[in-house]
C-alpha cells in the first residue's frame, strides 16, 4: 500500500493590473497593507502546521522509545528465564522439571526459600 504525500499548495491572489484611476499612492498602500497581511496570515497558518507536525512526531518518537523500552525489558526477562532453567536442568532436578514445578516452586527450592500461602512473600530459611 503506496500513501503519497501532496504539498498543500496556496492560491496566490494577483494584483489587479494598475490602470489610471488606481495609480494614486492611496490605493497602491490598500493593496501593499492587503499583501502584507495575506501573507503574515500564511505564515502564521505555516507557524501553526509545522507546531502540529513537531508535537505528532515528538509523541510519534516518545511511543518508538516506550516500545523500544518495553521489548528490551522483555527480551532481559526471557534472556534471565532462560538462565533459570538452563541452571535447574544443571543441578539435577531434571524430575522435578518433568512433573510439572511451577515456577515458583521451582525458585523457592533452587534458591533455598521457603514460600508462604501468599504467592509473592517469600522468607528466607
Amino acid at each position: 500500500m503506496e500513501v503519497r504525500m501532496m504539498k498543500k499548495t496556496r492560491k496566490v491572489r494577483k494584483e489587479p493590473s494598475p490602470s489610471a484611476a488606481c495609480s494614486s499612492f492611496k490605493d497602491a498602500d490598500v493593496r501593499q497593507r492587503f499583501k502584507y497581511q495575506s501573507l503574515l496570515q500564511d505564515h502564521m497558518e505555516l507557524l501553526e502546521e509545522t507546531e502540529a507536525k513537531k508535537k505528532k512526531l515528538q509523541k510519534a518518537r516518545q511511543k518508538k522509545l516506550q516500545l523500544l523500552a518495553e521489548v528490551s525489558l522483555l527480551s532481559i526477562a526471557e534472556r534471565e528465564k532462560f538462565q533459570l532453567e538452563k541452571d535447574f536442568l544443571k543441578t539435577g532436578h531434571r524430575e522435578e522439571l518433568k512433573q510439572g514445578w511451577s515456577g515458583q516452586n521451582f525458585i523457592a527450592r533452587s534458591c533455598s526459600f521457603e514460600v508462604s500461602s501468599h504467592p509473592f512473600s517469600w522468607a528466607r530459611k
